[in-house]
């Protein structure tokens, strides 16, 4: 289904969490081979490229930031996240690192996505980080039935808590 000689399209999301941005992909809509998953996500980037100039990383490693997102598979939370570090310089993405600030943007995508239902004053959303087999909790602030954009949004409370899943 994917090769380089064809136009496909993958839905994705450029967000900004914190002091870094990235994309956001579903992972149905992402080869289940892992190495050919790495391949597309390196391909949309433009890596390996210190510019990136031909995908559309930001050129720097706060700005080449990754969420692989999905329905979650841990009974305690509204969605999966995966996060991966795409190189510049190398043809790998690395998912043995996280990423706290750009965690929030996920928590965000959650709620406008429908993950998680709209609750005022304060959504919580829950998280469940594969990498790190951890539940991350993000409170979004939801004023008028609306997501309050007018708040700073790294004032968001982030806390991560063990895991009961096995």
């Amino acid at each position: 289904m994917f090769d380089y000689g064809q136009l496909h399209k993958i839905p994705n999301v450029i967000m900004r969490g914190g002091t870094s941005k990235g994309l956001i992909l579903r992972r149905s809509d992402l080869p289940a081979d892992p190495a050919l998953r790495d391949g597309v996500i390196l391909w949309i980037y433009g890596s390996p490229d210190n510019s990136q100039i031909d995908g559309l990383g930001g050129g720097t490693s706060t700005t080449s930031k990754l969420a692989i997102v999905g329905p979650s598979t841990h009974p305690d939370a509204h969605i999966d996240y995966t996060f991966g570090q795409v190189s510049l310089d190398r043809q790998v993405v690395d998912y043995n690192v996280t990423c706290g600030n750009f965690v929030t943007a996920v928590g965000l995508y959650a709620v406008e996505e429908g993950y998680v239902p709209l609750t005022e004053p304060i959504t919580a959303v829950n998280i469940y980080n594969t990498n790190t087999d951890k539940m991350i909790f993000v409170e979004i602030p939801v004023k008028n039935g609306q997501i309050n954009m007018r708040v700073n949004f790294r004032s968001l409370v982030f806390r991560k808590s063990s895991s009961n899943h096995a």
